[in-house]
């Protein structure tokens, strides 16, 4: 180990087969750590002195899929380890890009950050499907693609997390995936109000899927969202509806059969917020446009979206200083207000879906 190494030294010998300073393990872990997950951990602590858990999906608005935050999810999964073990593994939090060259940048950088610049790495999964390609993105760490544990996975543990009919079965299942601490965890966390929105959230995305099942392929809607500024402000909306209830958002939604996407952009930007522009005067106004593609940014389903970025300096011009254009939360969005650009970086665990990533592409912050 290298003199700059952050890790203490190690208390006992490693296994002997192994050279590794650390062993690097990946996952959302959500909502904390399965059966699953622990034999991956406990594997890679008989690998090497150390282990970095690299939390992902990190520094996100609370959602069915994520409905943990990072720390609740490291403090969680440390409830199930030893005080020996807990010794042994560290932690990082890794945010979503939906960039893999900046994500890698990201997960190289966190683990370093805990082992030093020269410590020799090892990597430690199961490829599972599509979604654990991942795993061969760091070519310089040894990988250990290991064998599944009992089949388990995130969805399965959530889906009986939020199950309402049959709760006190659900539950009893749960026991048999979970270690004791995660359990116990989940358990406390359902007496908090967060949980309930977070379950009829969960079944009114099952509910939009249920329309769909019929359709021949897997539908791909696309939508239009309208980043518009002024005078160093941002007019965002929060969110009501059944999905991203209380989040913050850029104003928008889906295309209509007979617009385009810029006239989707324009029409959801007046109905939401009541902002008193023209549609024909307000295009004028768009100063750049970015495609967000990724096939996971939206839990809901296969949703595209088309953002323009309006700046709206010239078109209120005759605002006295500290004024703002009227607005006001219509359709589907409790609210509008206008806040200064300086503060996204500080919302990023209240935007829905990727739209702290969306701001990111305008006003480069994250």
């Amino acid at each position: 180990m290298t003199k700059n190494m952050i890790f203490t030294p190690p208390a006992h010998p490693w296994p002997s087969d192994c050279d590794h300073d650390a062993i690097v393990l990946i996952g959302r872990m959500q909502p904390g750590m399965h059966l699953g997950h622990q034999e991956l951990l406990e594997r890679g602590l008989e690998r090497a002195e150390n282990v970095v858990v690299a939390l992902g999906s990190c520094f996100r608005a609370r959602s069915p899929k994520q409905p943990l935050r990072a720390v609740e999810r490291e403090a969680s999964i440390r409830s199930c380890l030893t005080d020996e073990q807990n010794r042994r593994v560290k932690f990082v939090y890794i945010r979503d890009y939906y960039d893999d060259q900046r994500w890698c940048a990201a997960v190289r950088e966190g683990v370093q950050s805990v082992t030093g610049k020269n410590a020799k790495i090892g990597l430690i999964g199961h490829e599972k499907d599509r979604s654990s390609y991942y795993l061969h993105r760091f070519p310089e760490w040894k990988l250990f693609n290991e064998l599944c544990v009992g089949g388990l996975n995130g969805t399965d543990v959530r889906a009986l997390w939020f199950e309402r009919d049959h709760e006190r079965g659900a539950e009893a299942v749960l026991r048999t995936m979970l270690p004791e601490g995660t359990f116990d965890f989940l358990m406390a966390f359902k007496k908090l109000p967060d949980f309930e929105s977070l379950r009829k959230q969960h079944y009114a995305i099952l509910r939009d899927a249920e329309k769909w099942k019929a359709a021949p392929h897997v539908p791909n809607h696309s939508c239009g969202d309208a980043v518009a500024e002024f005078r160093d402000h941002v007019l965002l909306i929060e969110r009501g509806g059944d999905i991203g209830t209380g989040t913050f958002a850029w104003p928008g939604g889906f295309l209509e059969p007979d617009e385009t996407v810029i006239e989707c952009a324009m029409r959801e930007l007046i109905e939401e917020t009541k902002l008193g522009i023209l549609p024909e005067y307000l295009k004028t106004f768009i100063r750049d446009r970015e495609l967000f593609d990724n096939p996971w940014r939206s839990e809901a389903g296969r949703r595209m979206s088309h953002a323009f970025h309006f700046v709206l300096d010239e078109a209120f011009a005759e605002l006295s200083e500290g004024e703002f254009p009227f607005v006001q939360g219509k359709s589907d969005a409790r609210r509008a207000l206008w806040l200064p650009k300086k503060k996204l970086p500080s919302l990023e665990e209240y935007m829905f879906e990727d739209h702290h990533l969306i701001g990111d592409r305008f006003f480069h912050y994250a």
